[in-house]
């Protein structure tokens, strides 16, 4: 889990006022690995990413899903 505040110089316009714009980003992350055999591995992996502004056009979700096989070449 990472979580990731931040405060720009730049100023926008909230309710009519000029303010700093500031962001949070939180990223949650999973990860597993499992041996198929001997010399391969299945590794899953699994994030979502959510960020947070007082700028109304700057908020977002995202996931991803990611799946990588692993080989060891020249064996143990």
């Amino acid at each position: 889990m990472r979580y990731s505040p931040r405060l720009y110089a730049r100023q926008i316009k909230v309710g009519g006022v000029r303010v700093p714009r500031r962001d949070t980003r939180r990223v949650f992350e999973a990860d597993y690995e499992r041996p198929l055999s001997r010399d391969v591995r299945l590794g899953l992996n699994y994030e979502f990413e959510t960020r947070d502004s007082n700028d109304p056009e700057k908020k977002f979700n995202a996931q991803r899903l990611g799946v990588t096989f692993g080989f060891e070449w020249w064996g143990r």
